[in-house]
């Protein structure tokens, strides 16, 4: 059996014992057996073992399992690519980037109604339905704020409805199934940092539309991991530079 086959083998029991009534009795024994295994980055990033391996460390109880837990993160983190030099932005790059803030707040004081267009065209004249959700997704998102918005709340609203919308084409059960689920974690009183992470723009309103809670799980554990923000991205196609670290849904 090969070291990936193997790994995934023992992530399955790891699994099962992170449950709220798992067996923990062999946690040990099987950590013991992990760090005999020839693991590289990239069995890690096949198998996501890193984050089941913290999810068992964060749930036992016993001393000795979590200090086994650690010592293989600890370890394993060796692995990821170190990108920092990658991650420095160029004092060029930096003056771009407050020149296009400035042309932003600029459209945003010409405009009549003190809110930017959307960069997300509106595929057709929205009925009630979908205006009561976006109404809905303001609502949300208004329950936190942050220094400098990407866009203006009704905005961002808007751009994460139409993403719905133009996935699923019409209002109907699937679409709003999925605005309720999104606007149940955008209200999440014990995750504000999902909404200010919309409200930077740290995530797009598209990837807030479609994103999985499983994506974000795996998000968030691999930031707890301290994983570099070039990994990340290069994984979930997240630019986690300005997100928020918190609890996820």
């Amino acid at each position: 059996m090969g070291c990936e086959e193997e790994v995934l083998r023992i992530k399955k029991k790891l699994d099962k014992m992170t449950a709220s009534d798992g067996d923990q009795t062999q946690a040990l024994d099987i950590l013991k057996t992990l760090q005999g295994l020839p693991i590289n980055f990239q069995v890690l990033s096949k198998t996501r073992i890193g984050m089941t391996v913290n999810a068992l460390r964060k749930a036992s109880s016993d001393e000795e399992v979590i200090s086994t837990a650690k010592q293989l993160i600890k370890n394993w983190k060796k692995f990821v690519p170190d990108k920092k030099d990658d991650e420095k932005e160029s004092k060029e790059e930096k003056k771009e980037k407050k020149e296009d803030k400035k042309e932003v707040k600029n459209s945003n004081n010409s405009n009549n109604s003190g809110a930017r267009p959307s960069i997300y065209p509106s595929s057709s004249m929205p009925n009630d339905t979908r205006m009561k959700c976006r109404e809905m997704l303001a609502n949300a998102l208004k329950l936190s704020s942050v220094d400098d918005p990407i866009d203006t709340i009704d905005n961002l609203a808007e751009q994460i409805e139409e993403a719905i919308f133009q996935e699923f084409g019409k209002p109907e059960a699937a679409y709003k199934n999925r605005l309720r689920s999104r606007i149940y974690n955008l209200k999440d009183s014990k995750n504000p940092q999902l909404r200010e992470n919309v409200l930077r723009g740290a995530i797009t309103p598209q990837k807030m539309a479609v994103m999985t809670s499983e994506v974000e799980n795996l998000i968030w554990n691999a930031l707890d991991q301290e994983y570099s923000r070039f990994w990340i991205f290069q994984t979930f196609g997240i630019d986690s530079s300005s997100l928020t670290m918190g609890i996820v849904f």
